[in-house]
């Protein structure tokens, strides 16, 4: 599910990456290269992505040169003002809350790992200010239940929750604010503030909300029945002839979009057919070739395509074309 090309410096170092192959499931996969800086920066992309998207967990570097001198951290904010504050780096699960509690965070929102933060004195208020050095995104935890309105912030669908009270959650704002923009924080119940210099970079792949469409919602050719199969309703092919399974599916902003199909294919050999796309206008916009695998009883398999390129928002319709399939069933897309 993810196939993509490791580049330094613009020179591709690794070419179409399969971690679970290397590694399998769950288990770590070190790779380490040598590469020259000559400009003080280092480049590491990704300039062919076949399946998935890329993935890095953490990169080490080392000087081989043994004079080479680390360049000072970089902190995003300055001049901060407050009471009983405290400017911390890498925000972490397992941290203590505030500076006056023992209170630790029991789940840290994904995005906000690694992050440059502040933490609070616990009070009802919070009064601080400080100025960005750079660009930044600043998020606030604010207790669930404070319905105090936070001007211009974002909220995000995700939380932090604190080991208070067996589990108290915090709601996380976002905003965005310019280099020198000065930045004021005076609201009731926060519970931590976390600084990350802005990036263009969309939220990670894996992160991104999933659309199911199941069997109710798709139309079938006349070769196709839908069946209860392993308690739940699924499209099942009942012939050799040509098979033709329809989803309606509703897109909610411009981005690319995966495709994934799970089946469960009894057939002795593989089962080829072909997944597309259409647009409001029936106009076809993707036509990739599937290949349905041998799947032991019970199990399910999976395919995944992906738009190649970004689509708008709107409705279209998702049709997978298959031959020779007699026994396959299918219980639903994915859309993400």
């Amino acid at each position: 599910m993810r196939l993509f090309d490791v580049a330094i410096n613009n020179q591709t170092v690794i070419k179409d990456l399969d971690i679970w192959k290397e590694a399998g499931a769950n288990r770590a996969l070190k790779k380490t290269f040598t590469a020259k800086v000559s400009d003080g920066i280092l480049r590491v992309s990704f300039p062919n992505t076949k399946s998935g998207q890329a993935i890095i967990s953490a990169i080490a570097i080392a000087a081989v040169n043994k004079t080479v001198k680390p360049v000072p951290a970089f902190e995003t904010i300055t001049d901060l003002k407050c009471d009983g504050c405290v400017y911390k780096a890498w925000l972490d699960e397992g941290d203590k809350l505030f500076t006056n509690r023992t209170n630790s965070i029991y789940k840290l929102a994904p995005a906000l790992f690694g992050a440059e933060w502040i933490s609070l004195s616990r009070a009802d208020e919070t009064k601080l200010q400080f100025t960005a050095t750079d660009t930044i995104d600043v998020y606030l935890a604010v207790e669930k239940g404070n319905t105090l309105i936070l001007k211009d912030f974002e909220q995000l669908s995700d939380s932090i929750i604190s080991d208070e009270n067996g589990g108290e959650r915090y709601d996380i704002y976002r905003k965005r604010f310019k280099t020198g923009a000065q930045v004021l924080i005076d609201q009731k119940k926060l519970g931590m503030i976390g600084i990350l210099p802005a990036t263009g970079m969309q939220p990670a792949y894996d992160l991104k909300p999933t659309t199911s469409y199941k069997a109710n919602v798709a139309a079938t050719n006349n070769n196709v029945a839908k069946e209860v199969v392993s308690g739940g309703e699924r499209t099942v092919v009942k012939n050799n002839d040509s098979a033709e399974i329809t989803w309606p599916i509703a897109t909610g902003v411009a981005d690319v979009y995966s495709i994934t199909v799970k089946y469960n294919s009894p057939a002795e050999q593989d089962i080829t057919g072909s997944l597309q796309l259409f647009d409001v206008s029936s106009n076809k916009m993707v036509d990739e070739a599937v290949v349905f695998k041998t799947t032991r009883p019970g199990k399910w398999n999976y395919i995944t395509i992906n738009t190649g390129s970004m689509i708008n928002a709107g409705s279209y319709k998702v049709k997978l074309i298959t031959k020779n399939a007699n026994g396959l069933v299918v219980s639903n897309i994915d859309i993400q």
